[in-house]
């Protein structure tokens, strides 16, 4: 974990800020960290904290008489680490030529906080997997990357932010905790003598359906930029990376491209799953066509007991804070050894946004595109037990979102992508990637320039995965003609490239997602007791949850019939968790004692003339 906190006030609210920011750290994220730098000036306060940071040695914040500068994750830029390793200060200068050109040259994933003389900017990726939160009161701007730090009362969340987790499944829209604001993606937020403000870095999506006729030869450039990327990864890191393969595109795009960058004797390939998993088959038969070693992670099994799936529960929710699902009880409750993941996140990004009834056929008009973003991802209440007027209200918010985007004059086409990179992936992944201490993730298909050439072919590229088919037949075409778990190359495929070249047949297909992910589909009716008792306690969640429709959810036989309908009763149940405060405190990451933050050695000094 990487925490970057920058306040900006009166002098009295700095030096409250500066001395209790260590114990807010510890009591709220239950991390101590290791790296601490800290800046300040009579009304300003720059604080940055992490965990053990395989990659850079030297720490990603850097402390001058000019000014303060942190990034959390990894910003891949080419032309930077052309001749080696680089760190904090070299890409502070970079950031002096301007946040648009840093934003459109750097691969991967990050979040920018700098701090000078004149100004002090924030930015993130353009995907947002590390996330910014801000927020404005009584004179003070506070801004953070970690949600936690700036929560007045953090069991208490936005009507907004409940209604969509209730109703959805997913956090959606730009107030999280009540005066606490999400900082948009594609958007640079600034604080200087002019006030606060926010303002846009660029118009990524004005590219969406430049071409008519797409050609797989426009994306031999885009394939170039990849593999230049994971070149870069492999001059700035010399430990071992991580990378998960599963049945899927997105990793087996970023295994070839691992590989055939050279990284390939540097990788730990792993795959995950329930025993007798279908993903574990497919994967050998990858890493044959690659010529790498992997490893077999088995996880707990589908059918896992009340009394072993509970605790593990609560330690998830508590590393989450009930902002993210919770169905991820069954894993393990801590990591050991931090590490370097590559992930195949962003690939999302290439598929119409993982929305998949955006993908059967086009929006016709506003009213036919209001009507789909009411199930956005997953239909509304599956489980049918939020109360009528809170999913009226969601509809309206969702349908008010696209009359908006539309009369701003994005294509209707581009709005399912959109929608995910605006909120479902900083409020999702992006919460997830700070939580973990034990991870840093590398996402090289957050890239703008694939995401251009990506949305040059418009909506034919995100229903056919045409980039994805580009990419890994650039990179090694062998791999095309593998199928993959409950999944197939588009048919319109075909007409591109040669007979017998892709998978037209899927590997497990039928197979229930009971059967290849890890949920607990007995829970509810195993723990109905324990269940019914945690939800006696009077919290805000009967604000938005109708507690005659929930009993006689639990009063049935409480078995979960579909992954929306786990989803859904999981995520109301680690919002009562996270309401009532009945976690238990994560334990991933290295831990440094409280005497030794306690000691002003602990800290490296700066006063930057802000």
């Amino acid at each position: 974990m990487h925490g970057i906190l920058v306040a900006v006030g009166s002098p009295g609210q700095i030096t409250e800020i500066e001395k209790n920011i260590f114990s807010a750290w510890r009591d709220r994220l239950n991390f101590h960290p290791k790296h601490v730098r800290v800046a300040r000036t009579s009304t300003s306060l720059f604080f940055s904290a992490e965990m053990e940071n395989p990659v850079f040695p030297g720490g990603s914040a850097s402390i001058s008489d000019s000014g303060a500068f942190a990034f959390a994750g990894v910003p891949l830029i080419d032309d930077l680490a052309a001749n080696g390793k680089y760190g904090a200060d070299d890409i502070a200068q970079y950031l002096r030529l301007g946040p648009r050109r840093f934003r459109q040259s750097v691969a991967s994933s990050y979040a920018v906080a700098d701090v000078s003389a004149e100004r002090l900017i924030a930015f993130s990726d353009l995907c947002g997997r590390y996330p910014w939160f801000y927020r404005k009161s009584d004179g003070i701007v506070i801004v953070s990357n970690v949600l936690s730090l700036l929560a007045e009362n953090r069991q208490r969340l936005s009507a907004r932010a409940a209604t969509s987790l209730c109703v959805h499944s997913q956090i959606w829209g730009d107030e999280i905790f009540p005066g606490v604001e999400l900082l948009k993606t594609g958007q640079v937020l600034i604080f200087d003598e002019y006030g606060l403000r926010t303002m846009s870095l660029d118009d990524d999506w004005g590219w969406f359906g430049a071409y008519d006729i797409p050609s797989v030869a426009d994306y031999e450039t885009a394939s170039d930029r990849l593999l230049q990327t994971f070149k870069t990864l492999g001059t700035l890191v010399s430990t071992k990376i991580s990378l998960g393969l599963s049945g899927g595109k997105d990793s087996r795009v970023m295994a070839a491209y691992a590989v055939r960058a050279g990284l390939g004797d540097n990788l730990d390939v792993f795959t995950s799953g329930i025993e007798n998993s279908p993903e574990f088959e497919i994967s050998a038969r990858v890493r044959s066509v690659l010529g790498v070693a992997g490893r077999e992670i088995v996880g707990r099994p589908a059918n896992l007991t009340a009394e072993a799936y509970w605790p593990s529960l609560r330690a998830q929710i508590g590393r989450y804070k009930g902002l993210l699902l919770p169905v991820s009880g069954s894993k393990e409750r801590f990591s050991s050894n931090p590490r370097i993941e590559i992930s195949g996140f962003g690939g999302e990004l290439y598929r119409r946004g993982i929305a998949k009834q955006f993908v059967t056929k086009p929006i016709k008009n506003i009213d036919d595109a209001c009507v789909r973003w009411r199930s956005y991802h997953v239909p509304p209440d599956v489980n049918r037990v939020i109360r009528d007027e809170v999913v009226r209200k969601d509809a309206n918010w969702m349908a008010s979102w696209v009359k908006q985007k539309i009369a701003e004059g994005y294509d209707p086409q581009a709005l399912p992508e959109l929608f995910f990179v605006s909120y479902r992936v900083p409020l999702h992944q992006g919460i997830a990637s700070m939580a973990s201490g034990a991870k840093l993730y590398v996402d090289p298909l957050i890239h703008p320039k694939l995401q251009k050439t990506h949305f040059l072919f418009g909506r034919f590229a995100g229903e056919a995965e045409l980039t994805h088919c580009a990419l890994l037949w650039y990179a090694k075409r062998e791999l095309c003609s593998v199928p993959f778990v409950k999944d197939k190359w588009h048919d319109s495929l075909g007409h591109i490239f040669p007979q017998g070249a892709l998978a037209f047949d899927s590997f497990a297909a039928g197979a229930s997602d009971k059967f290849i992910r890890p949920f607990a589909w007995e829970f509810f009716s195993e723990a109905k007791d324990k269940v019914k008792s945690t939800f006696s306690a009077e919290t805000e969640l009967f604000e938005f949850v109708d507690r005659s429709k929930l009993n006689l959810f639990l009063d049935s036989d409480g078995a979960l019939k579909s992954t929306a309908a786990a989803n859904q009763m999981f995520t109301i149940l680690g919002l009562q968790l996270h309401m009532t405060g009945d976690v238990e405190p994560p334990k991933d990451g290295p831990m440094v004692s409280a005497e030794i933050l306690n000691r002003g050695s602990a800290l490296e000094w700066g006063r930057p003339p802000l």
